[in-house]
């Protein structure tokens, strides 16, 4: 099979086009009285002399074996820009016109032609041509994808989008798919509006009022890591400076992120406070390559009959390793929610106090009797046995550097737990049976968010402060007491046997995880440097 019209054989046509009205391809000789004429202008409404216009069949498809004979007519312009055919077939029909010399372009479907057709007024503007590129469905492959009653808009399918250039700017009744074999054509899109110069997608998301390009920026400029890394939750921040509220559904529930290539990626909604203008959203890059400032997706709203697709097991998936997050967003009386499905929810313990955290929400611990319980986490997929790999992470905010402990995260005192220690340091700890705490620490700060993780792998322990490895050398503290995994995993205190001291936090907790898999080094620094306030590593340019 070849196409029709290739751009070297548009071009032969242009150089050798007639002023007479010609049939350049077969078709029924079955003619009424019906006209169409008109003229063209440009778009400084001067005469578009020199013009070659089509008349083409509604349903052409511009691949030899499914066209033979359907007849497109074409003619030229005369200096006034005036083109006409005459004795046409009835049906339903498209005009296409391009300049020779300029290359704009103009596009109209004309339906309903029959034997009183006339219209010889009809004033047409020329203008610059677009580039789309296509969304194929992932069902439809090995053909074309083509706009019906067009010459020379096709492309051949071989990936999950297709380019098509020099596009006419109009309203197209349909874009089609067709395989190499003389199956019918299958309509993809339907009535889609081309109305700017440069590129455009045309995609599943035509619907949506709004587009914006996400770009992800992971060189020494952004993120400043090397490595690929798969399956990982991005949180992008919305604002009146980079997004459109007024056109978003009240909850954002017609927010939707697509690949480069159209796909749809998951996505959970922490936060949306369409009033203040802000959110915070979290979608899952299935990959994020390093050192890469190219790399972008898409992010589409403003159709009020989308249903909302928001959904946190999605990105915090389990098969990635997360099997406990709590974005510390509850419901300020009883409960905080696990992101996963392993729904490990949390209870609150004398109701810590929902405040604005670093994402979204957070909650802030009196230091004295506050906490927030795990329960029937004992015995889960939270309970890591010693020498495993896991990671620890949560943002924390230290109202002040007193001489007491404060617990971030642990599961007992005598299992694991990440905390500020009496000598202001924060400390990342696994208890180790019948020897006592291996202990990495790192000075802290009082009165600023900061992300404290902890890295346990194998035999390896490591903990890193806003991205960056502070200490892997642990240190013994002694004690002669037998490992202990038979207590819930807490948030702010620690359970245990514990009676010469308190172990309350004092300030803020946000963004808590637990994952079954010692986290690389540049998937920590891209959590910090991605979740930071400020961040450079994501930008957002509305299109």
């Amino acid at each position: 099979m070849k196409l029709k019209y290739t751009a070297a054989m548009l071009s032969m046509m242009l150089l050798n086009c007639l002023n007479n009205t010609q049939q350049i391809t077969g078709g029924s000789t079955n003619t009424t009285n019906a006209e169409v004429s008109g003229k063209i202008v440009h778009q400084n409404s001067s005469r578009a002399g020199n013009t070659l216009v089509f008349l083409i069949p509604a349903d052409y498809a511009p691949i030899d074996s499914v066209s033979e004979d359907v007849a497109v007519l074409k003619d030229t312009t005369d200096s006034t820009g005036k083109y006409s055919f005459k004795n046409v077939s009835a049906g339903d029909y498209s005009l296409e016109a391009v300049h020779i010399v300029q290359k704009t372009r103009f596009y109209i479907s004309i339906p309903d032609v029959d034997s009183s057709y006339s219209d010889s007024t009809r004033l047409d503007t020329l203008k610059p041509a677009v580039k789309i590129t296509v969304q194929v469905p992932d069902s439809l492959d090995s053909g074309f994808v083509y706009l019906a009653g067009t010459v020379g808009c096709v492309s051949k399918v071989e990936g999950k989008t297709v380019v098509i250039d020099s596009v006419a700017q109009g309203r197209y009744p349909q874009i089609c798919f067709i395989r190499n074999n003389s199956d019918a054509p299958v309509r993809i899109y339907k009535n889609v509006n081309i109305s700017a110069s440069g590129s455009l997608m045309i995609s599943e998301y035509m619907a949506w009022k709004k587009m914006a390009k996400v770009s992800i920026n992971t060189t020494s400029d952004g993120a400043d890591i090397s490595e690929n890394l798969i399956g990982f939750p991005l949180l992008v921040r919305l604002d009146s400076k980079n997004f459109d509220f007024s056109v978003a559904k009240t909850d954002g529930g017609d927010l939707r992120f697509s690949k480069a290539d159209c796909s749809p990626l998951n996505y959970q909604i922490e936060s949306w406070n369409k009033g203040g203008s802000n959110a915070a959203v979290w979608v899952k890059i299935d990959t994020v390559y390093g050192n890469d400032s190219d790399q972008f997706i898409y992010m589409y709203w403003g159709n009020n009959s989308a249903a909302g697709l928001s959904n946190s097991g999605l990105v915090f998936d389990t098969a990635r390793g997360f099997q406990g997050v709590w974005h510390m967003d509850g419901d300020g009386v009883k409960n905080i929610n696990d992101a996963t499905v392993n729904n490990y929810d949390g209870t609150l313990i004398n109701v810590p106090v929902s405040v604005t955290g670093i994402i979204g929400d957070a909650y802030e611990f009196d230091g004295q009797s506050q906490y927030i319980q795990i329960k029937q986490s004992a015995d889960s997929k939270l309970n890591f046995p010693e020498n495993s790999y896991y990671t620890l992470s949560a943002w924390a905010y230290l109202d002040t550097l007193d001489t007491l402990y404060n617990t971030i995260l642990g599961k007992g005192w005598l299992q694991y737990q990440m905390e500020k220690l009496q000598m202001h340091h924060w400390e990342f700890t696994e208890y180790k049976n019948g020897t006592g705490w291996e202990i990495t620490s790192s000075a802290a700060e009082s009165g600023i968010w900061t992300l404290v993780t902890g890295v346990r792998k194998g035999k390896n322990q490591y903990l890193y402060v806003n991205g960056i490895c502070t200490d892997s050398v642990t240190e013994i503290w002694p004690l002669k007491r037998s490992f202990d995994d038979s207590y819930d995993v807490t948030i702010g205190n620690l359970l245990g046997d514990i009676v010469d001291r308190s172990y309350y936090f004092d300030g803020k907790i946000d963004e808590v995880r637990i994952i079954d898999r010692a986290c690389s080094p540049d998937w920590i620094k891209l959590c910090y440097r991605n979740q930071v306030m400020n961040s450079s590593v994501v930008s957002i340019v509305k299109q």
